[in-house]
């Protein structure tokens, strides 16, 4: 069950008084903070009211909602308006000139453009003096206007509201440093997986990062915007050149291009400028052509018929538009979804994938990594929650909340990755867990929560409101991740032909160069190139096995003897994985000191990797790499078996 810790503790205990201190220290400038803290309470509190509008730049008022359904805002009609200042924190004092003045103006702006406003509210985090309310109340305004302070928070911070004091002045208040200090700890095994150095950018990730709004994941509707602009200028250069039909029609479509690009590049500046919920706006306006298709197409054959020196220009932009609105169709998807499922086989990448997706940018802190491998049978994502050091979450509903608090904060969306649904301990109970996180996240717009599994249960298990993206490795980007590869392994494969269809599987790419030139000291040629997947997975052995024995002072050939226990281990178990010390056992490490394990040792060679079952004692080992596993069983086998019984 994904519960609300924090509304558990408001129901049975008082809570304490705000501390403002602590409110202005967060990160961020305070001015933001206090505007997002109030649209947080009015959206908690009124959404079911009507419809809440905010953005940045909005004349008079932060954000805004028209009544539609009675209630404590009043009847249908109303429509309230919320000016929030923040002069520091709450105590009695003047207002003085300057901000009377900026008062007022506000107001003024509010009517002008928003005519319609009913109600306007002036929210501040302190109470006013009383000559400051003597003043406010002398003022004249077509809207009826209100005053608010801190104890407007305190009294519409009850309920499932409550999350909002821990977020904000509480337990849960997720700080950068705090979020990369949990990215880290929770890598785990997939450290070994993941290095940054060789990161290619694929279509999926560069999907996911759209979704997130990141600045430079727009750029393509910046780019077609452009395009755009540019052909509307060659067709209105040559107007006076058109008969009046023609004219007509082109001036219109004039007006489309312009219109398509001006709210194409509306949504790569709000992504840009860390205005996500502009990006989102602009992405989700309405697309609305005054040229129909059919006598957009006339105008071209026309033009062409004629010989005409824009019939070039509006063929162009016709296909130009239909591809603006296909542009934009798909940017609506991506910055609704609530959360995305990446599908891949073994080796694809779904582990790298996910470490880069969660770490921090330069324009935004890291998000939240868990592993699915921790879900036991009978768990859910509130235990998983709880796995996610230093940040505090008792449940998955404070985990998805800290960290929008932490996004608002930023001006940035951020992940909650769940990696390998597929390796917990009963993954069809995946099913239930996701189709109870959606009332969690439709609740928390700056979190995108993503799962990666395998394609063997993605059928069984996502529910309708996942997007499904299917990764394939490096397939479309295997040339640039062989150059990124090789250059950082220092390989010079010269004229040899290369495995490229085996290259788009990561893991593979990786475990490749490694094998080649595992100390990157020195660039190596064709030579050292091995031949074979068994001979990368055997020189990786090697290359490893050599390792350990130099590091541990163990006997030629000990480490590979373990291995092979290992190996005909999970053989003979029927499985993926085994307890740990039964792996301790198998590699010879009773009764030696942890700091000379060999299992320790294979541990930070990345051999393997060791998870931890939640609420319990116990831990369970896992070969690094499937294809490899593989390969330690079959080798195993065939040198433990004599011919005649292979």
């Amino acid at each position: 069950m994904i519960t609300a810790s924090s509304r558990e503790r408001a129901d049975t205990a008082m809570p304490p008084a705000l501390d403002w201190s602590r409110f202005a220290q967060l990160p961020g400038d305070p001015k933001r903070n206090w505007e997002i803290l109030c649209y947080g309470l009015v959206d908690w509190n009124y959404r079911p009211l009507g419809v809440l509008s905010g953005q940045r730049q909005q004349p008079g008022v932060e954000f805004h909602l028209k009544v539609a359904t009675t209630g404590v805002l009043g009847e249908p009609g109303r429509w309230w308006g919320w000016q929030c200042k923040w002069y520091g924190t709450p105590q009695p004092r003047m207002l003085g000139k300057a901000r009377r003045d900026d008062i007022e103006a506000s107001i003024a702006t509010t009517h002008k453009y928003l005519p319609v406003m009913t109600d306007w509210v002036l929210w501040l985090p302190e109470k006013l003096s009383s000559g400051d309310i003597e003043w406010f109340e002398g003022l004249s305004s077509p809207m009826q206007l209100h005053r608010w302070h801190d104890e407007d928070v305190e009294i519409r911070l009850g309920g499932d509201v409550s999350i909002l004091r821990s977020t904000f002045f509480g337990e849960l208040v997720a700080r950068p440093e705090s979020l990369a200090e949990a990215f880290e700890a929770s890598l785990g095994p997939v450290r070994r997986r993941w290095d940054p150095a060789v990161h290619v950018s694929v279509a999926v990730e560069r999907e996911l990062r759209r979704a997130l709004v990141e600045p430079g994941s727009w750029d393509r509707f910046r780019e077609h915007g452009d395009r755009l602009m540019a052909r509307s200028a060659e067709i209105e250069a040559q107007l006076d050149m058109m008969s009046a039909s023609s004219r007509a029609a082109a001036e219109t479509l004039v007006a489309d291009l312009q219109s398509l690009a001006a709210q194409l590049t509306a949504v790569a500046d709000g992504a840009d400028d860390g205005d996500p919920g502009g990006a989102v706006r602009a992405c989700r306006q309405p697309v609305l052509l005054a040229l129909d298709p059919w006598p957009m197409r006339q105008l071209a054959t026309r033009l062409r018929s004629r010989r005409h020196p824009a019939a070039l220009a509006v063929t162009a932009a016709e296909a130009d538009r239909v591809d603006a609105v296909r542009l934009m169709s798909r940017g609506a998807d991506n910055v609704s979804a609530l959360a995305y499922a990446v599908v891949a086989d073994a080796g694809q990448g779904k582990s790298f994938l996910s470490a880069q997706l969660a770490e921090a940018t330069d324009t935004r802190p890291a998000g939240v990594l868990m592993l699915g491998i921790d879900l036991a049978a009978g768990h859910d994502l509130d235990d998983l929650a709880c796995k996610v050091p230093v940040l505090g979450a008792s449940t998955f509903f404070d985990l998805v909340a800290t960290v929008d608090a932490a996004g608002a904060r930023a001006g940035r969306r951020l992940p909650i990755v769940v990696d390998g649904l597929n390796e917990s301990e009963s993954p069809k109970a995946w099913e239930s867990i996701l189709a109870r996180a959606k009332p969690v996240l439709d609740r928390f717009p700056n979190v995108l929560f993503v799962v990666t599994l395998r394609a063997s249960i993605a059928e069984d298990v996502l529910p309708e409101y996942m997007e499904r993206v299917d990764l394939s490795g490096f397939e479309q980007d295997v040339d640039e991740a062989v150059n990124a590869y090789f250059d950082y392994y220092k390989i010079n494969p010269g004229a040899v032909r290369l495995p490229l269809r085996q290259f788009t599987h990561p893991l593979f790419l990786r475990l490749y160069c490694e094998s080649t030139n595992p100390s990157r000291e020195h660039v190596v040629g064709p030579a050292a190139l091995p031949p074979s997947p068994v001979a990368v997975y055997r020189r990786y052995r090697e290359v490893a096995a050599d390792r350990l024995r130099r590091t541990l002072s163990l006997a030629p050939g000990f480490v590979e003897d373990a291995l092979d226990k290992v190996a005909l281990a999970l053989w003979e178990a029927g499985t993926r994985s085994l307890p740990f010390e039964q792996v301790k056992t198998l590699v010879g490490d009773t009764p030696k000191e942890w700091d000379t394990s060999l299992a320790k040792a294979l541990e930070e060679e990345g051999l393997i990797w060791r998870s931890h079952t939640p609420k319990s004692d116990d831990q369970r080992s896992v070969v690094l790499f499937d294809a490899f596993a593989g390969f330690l069983i079959g080798d195993a086998l065939t040198r433990s078996r004599p011919a005649d019984e292979i």
